[in-house]
């Protein structure tokens, strides 16, 4: 994946599917980089009026910071909560996105991890200053 161009990487990412069916077509699926933006999306319109002061604040309150601040960066960490979608136990999950992903050159293999854990470590380890409540 190293020699991949830019245009050649996204389009590479957007082969990993973040929401599917259980055993349907698999080229039906929902990209997980999209399920990311969306619930982002859905963050940033939660965060912002005609949500309630009191809403926001039990949230900031929460996180430890200012209500007005939320929306500038809870919807980036909200997105990010599904990274481990984008790994080999998540991908391989469902056979027909499995055999999908393999077709096109992907090393996907079977691993008893929950996407959850991985984007646990992910967090952990590319935002080590990030504290975050338990």
């Amino acid at each position: 994946m190293d020699d991949l161009g830019e245009s050649a990487r996204i389009t590479h990412i957007l082969q990993c599917w973040g929401k599917t069916g259980l055993e349907g077509d698999p080229n039906i699926f929902h990209p997980a980089l999209f399920h990311m933006l969306d619930v982002a999306c859905v963050a940033e319109v939660l965060l912002q009026p005609p949500s309630t002061l009191r809403f926001r604040k039990v949230i900031a309150d929460a996180l430890n910071t200012e209500s007005v601040q939320l929306v500038r960066w809870l919807p980036s960490l909200i997105a990010l909560h599904d990274i481990g979608k984008i790994s080999k136990p998540f991908q391989s999950q469902n056979n027909n996105q499995m055999e999908r992903l393999k077709s096109l050159g992907f090393d996907v293999s079977p691993l008893n991890i929950h996407h959850t854990l991985i984007s646990q470590i992910f967090l952990q380890f590319e935002s080590p200053g990030l504290s975050l409540p338990s």
